[in-house]
């Protein structure tokens, strides 16, 4: 399917064998490529994004770019395994249907899980809190202990434990912040 036009024209006496190794070769360069490409393309903003050291800021900007890669790996080897799929004359299409029908329903299954990642991701990009603040969400109210890209950890000055899911957090105020 993906292999149809590409592999087949460019190498017409190559074997089966070869015509795999060239789809690995392939996936591992253009692995290596989005490694070093999504890696810089994070330094560069981390550099643009404020002057001065933050610590907490470099580890977002870090998570970010590790998570980023890591989907845009899996891309990648999911297209390489479909066109290997093909090179042994295996049809991909009903694959690629039962893949979208299942993808689907996952979907559905844990798309708060999804909508905390989501949110996680912006609050992470935008900066809206960082640990130690002071800060008022989803009807909490306390000091931020943890952030992570699926929750938030708040304690109140009492003692008092709050762990709210990143997808509950519509507004933050930040008490602390510049101030």
């Amino acid at each position: 399917m993906f292999s149809t036009g590409l592999i087949e024209d460019l190498t017409p006496a190559m074997t089966m064998g070869g015509k795999i190794a060239l789809i690995f070769a392939l996936g591992l360069v253009l692995n290596l490529i989005q490694k070093k490409l999504i890696a810089k393309a994070f330094l560069v903003a981390r550099q643009n994004a404020a002057p001065g050291h933050d610590v907490d800021m470099d580890a977002r900007y870090e998570l970010i770019s590790v998570v980023s890669s890591k989907v845009t790996t899996v891309f990648i080897w999911v297209i390489g395994v479909l066109m290997v799929l093909d090179v042994f004359n295996v049809d991909t299409t009903p694959l690629l249907a039962t893949l979208g029908v299942v993808s689907l329903g996952l979907g559905f299954a844990v798309q708060d899980l999804i909508r905390d990642y989501l949110q996680g991701f912006v609050i992470f990009m935008e900066d809206w809190f960082r640990l130690g603040d002071w800060v008022v969400i989803a009807g909490a109210e306390g000091t931020v202990e943890k952030i992570t890209p699926r929750r938030t950890v708040l304690r109140e000055t009492n003692g008092t434990v709050h762990i709210i899911p990143n997808s509950q957090i519509k507004t933050a105020s930040n008490q602390t912040r510049d101030w």
